[in-house]
């Protein structure tokens, strides 16, 4: 009797090691990261049920534009038929809504500031962002993109190189909008023949953002008139395809920063964004 316990006891115990070991070699595999492309696909899928249960956006406005979850809209525009800009806040930290656009775009992480980030030129698929920036304000983080949405250009033309021309905004062909009446003019002037293409300000503060697009042979004229009416030194970046001058100061407790960046391909002009945060 003793004999036939000991031998079915055996199988067994031995069946228990083997699920053992089989539950140890599944933990052991290393856990597979998504690559880019998986992590894109993700981040649209979210962002279209998140695009449609925001409030504020005008008709015809991107869904597949990534927004960050809990977005609030603050002002968001349509100008020169298929160009929108967008100014909303969250409350979430920098750091998870910089990755999140990362991510997102494809973007590099190691160029953004500590609290503050700027991209321009980035293709998401059928949408040009011709700028983004992500900035801390506190508990919250507001983000200012302007963008040009080329799937409304389809059926339009079929001659492709009019779809090409048509996804480069130009100083001839924009079209201005008002000035809002809060923007502090008087510390941060607008240069004499500049277009004013976006204009996004917090309701009742001196915070917001002024796209402006001038010549592309005004990037220096533009650069110099700043670094006199500011006194300020650029940080100045010239790369085989852009060239930028950046500004920081803060004037009357209102902090300034100014991009202005030239694409230095054909047909190109100069745009200069201006961002100005009140305390």
């Amino acid at each position: 009797m003793k004999k036939i316990m000991i031998r079915c006891l055996v199988p067994f115990f031995t069946l228990i090691l083997l699920v053992g070991l089989v539950g140890c070699s599944s933990a052991s595999e290393p856990k597979q990261e998504p690559n880019q492309e998986q992590k894109q696909e993700e981040t649209k899928n979210t962002v279209q049920e998140v695009v449609q249960h925001i409030a504020g956006l005008p008709q015809g406005f991107p869904q597949e534009l990534p927004i960050y979850t809990g977005a609030k809209v603050i002002e968001s525009d349509n100008f020169n038929g298929n160009n929108y800009t967008i100014l909303y806040s969250v409350n979430a930290d920098y750091d998870k809504v910089l990755k999140f656009y990362v991510d997102a775009m494809d973007l590099d992480s190691a160029v953004a500031g500590d609290g503050d980030a700027y991209y321009e030129g980035i293709d998401f698929g059928d949408i040009f962002v011709m700028g983004l920036t992500i900035e801390s304000a506190g508990d919250a983080v507001n983000v200012y993109m302007t963008l040009q949405d080329n799937n409304q250009n389809e059926g339009e033309a079929d001659d492709s190189d009019n779809d090409v021309a048509s996804s480069i905004v130009t100083y001839d062909m924009a079209e201005e909008v008002s000035l809002d009446e809060s923007y502090p003019e008087d510390l941060v002037p607008i240069p004499d023949g500049a277009k004013i293409i976006g204009c996004s300000m917090v309701p009742g503060t001196s915070s917001g953002f002024v796209d402006l697009i001038l010549p592309g042979s005004e990037f220096d004229a533009t650069a110099k008139f700043y670094t006199e009416e500011l006194g300020l030194t650029p940080d100045n970046n010239v790369t085989s395809a852009q060239e930028t001058a950046a500004f920081k100061g803060e004037f009357s407790d209102i902090k300034v920063e100014i991009l202005i960046s030239h694409l230095l391909n054909e047909g190109n002009d100069t745009f200069v964004q201006i961002i100005t945060n009140g305390k």
